[in-house]
């Protein structure tokens, strides 16, 4: 009677442990749906950076048989555009667009033309919310081989939810984050192998995992060969079929893009693009710790990971600490090759970006490392409150911040200047972490930025001539100022820092000197749109080149063309002298307004203020609080 007992004793216990895997399971299900949504519905969208036209390759392949996109699109003139041998081909990577070409063909049965931006805006949107459900369900899968389903959908939480695998897969299509997912596949197949679940690494699916891996993005190479070195130490029976799958891949592209582009790699794939500009030290040090762009201060959860699994490297079995040595090369060695890109802050993104392929690393390390953590320390409360701190500003940074504060993108110098990849110093100053982002910073660098333009000569107004109308379009020369920092040595570099004595009369800017005379820059305002600049700080200035001293004696009359979203009243300064009260409409109208005699000046550059009449601060800029305003144009003339 006691065998039956205990056998009907240990079924109980295992259909209470098949009852808690599906809950977990379903909760893991319901957190890919939740991560898809959040993705879809997140405002804070790249999808018109370097991911546009992705879509559009797909659709060249569909109807062309090429990549070629010289019958798709009519505007070639832009960075996403490579033109070899007379065709025109996509700067980028086009992995991604040979994976997503059977969605792109559905996407075209229901109407879709993604040749039309706002089209490929909602395929994309759909693409990246897919690969978001799909994100949660590998990372799940790889820690739920060692660690309970509890365990597992926590740190799944913490590491998706937590780091820059939201931020940039939330954001858009990126070629990430097809990588990311192929070289999360692969490792799944290798923690089944490593873990006695499966007997075989299934050579052929790895293969071809890594070879489009591989093809989405050249870094998965350095994944490529940590895989390798993988297979020469457990599993050296199957790496020659492997690596024989992988290399008839790669053997296949090249032959392709001989034949099409005449080289056997695309531009994207050269060693060249790896000659960067700034020095080692600075780009590495920024990738870790600085304000806007460190993998540590945008998740510093995991630092707490990483500093902990460092602590017991010695004291886990050998095997374990073999994976985690080749993980932490693969981790240094990934690192080392994004410093010496040029671009290695990743250009108009949030956070570390470029280093959204080394997630993978993380969750691999996560998976066997975490059954090894310390749980019952000396003072469990004070470890576990730490822990929990850093998790919930990880996932406020990327989760929220990252996707839904729009603040954090117009850091980047979206419309009010500096551009961050014409002043990258600006990463490494803590006065305007990017993840703190708010309207009255982003004044503030602005206000810095142009006061470094102004005392380092950086540009020259020329002599205002009477009767010239400045217009708001004219405004877009703010897009070419820059202050590179002395640490990026480059010829251009070096040409931004010669000294204009020689251009006093003409426009001087750091990347051309021109004969075109530069009358005016804006401080305060939005870069151009549409014919106008919109107010974003107070005072929203108009800086105007010297007049000349015979002019200075007579009354100025100024023309202001201004529109406002609401009624309102505007104070008028000159060289911090009041004028007069502007009455503004919700229409673009003409005001007129004297400017007194003796008010301009002939030694250095003169300020045109607008501040709301109930605001009193002429400097130091704070955000415009008042109903924005419009500026349209400017025309002053002398001798009224």
């Amino acid at each position: 009677m006691r065998l039956p007992l205990l056998f009907y004793a240990n079924m109980t216990v295992f259909d209470s442990h098949l009852a808690k895997e599906r809950i977990w399971f379903w909760l893991v299900l319901a957190t890919a749906v939740a991560t898809a949504t959040l993705f879809y519905f997140a405002p804070n969208k790249n999808i018109g950076s370097d991911p546009k036209y992705t879509l559009v390759v797909s659709r060249a392949i569909l109807h062309d048989g090429s990549i070629r996109l010289d019958n798709q699109l009519s505007d070639f003139d832009n960075f996403r555009i490579t033109e070899i041998q007379g065709h025109h081909y996509y700067t980028f990577p086009y992995g991604t667009s040979l994976i997503v070409t059977p969605f792109v063909w559905a996407a075209e049965k229901l109407g879709h033309d993604v040749r039309q931006f706002p089209d490929e805006v909602i395929v994309q949107k759909w693409l990246l919310a897919a690969t978001g459900a799909i994100l949660v369900l590998l990372c799940w899968a790889i820690l739920h081989t060692y660690l309970a389903p509890n365990v597992s959908w926590m740190l799944t939480l913490v590491l998706v939810w937590g780091s820059v695998l939201a931020s940039t897969f939330g954001s858009a299509l990126w070629n990430l984050n097809l990588t990311v997912l192929l070289i999360l596949a692969a490792i799944w197949l290798l923690v089944q192998h490593h873990s006695g679940n499966a007997t075989t690494v299934r050579p052929i699916l790895l293969g071809l995992l890594l070879f489009f891996a591989f093809l989405c993005r050249p870094t998965a190479s350095v994944f490529i060969v940590i895989v390798f070195l993988y297979l020469l130490i457990w599993n050296r029976r199957e790496i020659w079929l492997t690596a024989g799958v992988a290399l008839l891949g790669l053997i296949g592209f090249m032959l392709y893009n001989q034949a099409v582009m005449g080289q056997p790699l695309p531009p994207y794939y050269l060693p060249q693009r790896l000659e960067s500009r700034t020095p080692f030290a600075w780009a590495f040090w920024g990738l870790l710790f600085s304000p806007s762009r460190g993998l540590f201060v945008f998740s510093p959860v995991l630092l707490y990971m990483f500093v902990w699994g460092m602590l017991r490297f010695k004291t886990i079995e050998r095997q374990t600490r073999q994976i985690m040595g080749l993980i932490l090369l693969w981790f240094v060695v990934y690192l080392i090759v994004i410093a010496r890109f040029d671009h290695w802050w990743g250009g108009f993104s949030y956070g570390p970006r470029l280093l959204t392929g080394l997630m993978p690393a993380v969750v691999w390390l996560t998976a066997v490392a975490w059954p090894h953590h310390p749980h019952n320390q000396r003072h469990p409360v004070l470890s576990n409150t730490i822990f929990t701190l850093l998790v919930v500003f990880s996932i406020y940074s990327h989760l929220y911040v990252g996707l839904f504060d729009t603040t954090a993108y117009a850091w980047n110098g979206t419309s009010l200047p500096p551009n961050i990849d014409r002043a990258p110093q600006y990463l490494f100053d803590w006065r305007y972490p990017q993840f703190l982002a708010t309207e009255t910073q982003l004044c503030q660098r602005h206000d810095d930025f142009m006061s470094q333009l102004r005392t380092q000569n950086r540009y020259i107004l020329s002599t205002y001539p009477s009767g010239y109308t400045m217009l708001a379009k004219d405004g877009a020369v703010l897009a070419t100022l820059g202050l590179h920092p002395a640490w990026m040595k480059s010829e251009r570099a070096e040409i931004r820092q010669v000294e204009p004595a020689s251009f006093l009369n003409h426009t001087y800017l750091p990347m051309v000197a021109s004969g075109s005379p530069l009358y005016f820059l804006p401080q305060g305002w939005n870069m151009p749109a549409d014919g106008r600049m919109k107010s974003a700080c107070a005072p929203a200035t108009l800086m105007m080149g010297t007049v000349e001293s015979t002019l200075l004696s007579q009354s100025w009359q100024g023309s202001i063309v201004l529109e406002s979203e609401a009624e309102q009243t505007v104070q008028i300064f000159v060289n911090n002298q009041p004028v007069t009260l502007l009455d503004l409409q919700e229409s673009q109208t003409s005001y007129t307004f004297t400017i007194p005699p003796n008010t301009f000046s002939s030694m250095g550059e003169n300020q045109i203020q607008i501040i709301p009449s109930s605001d009193e601060k002429r400097t130091n800029p704070q955000v415009w609080d008042a109903p924005p305003i419009y500026f349209y144009g400017l025309t002053l003339r002398d001798g009224i």
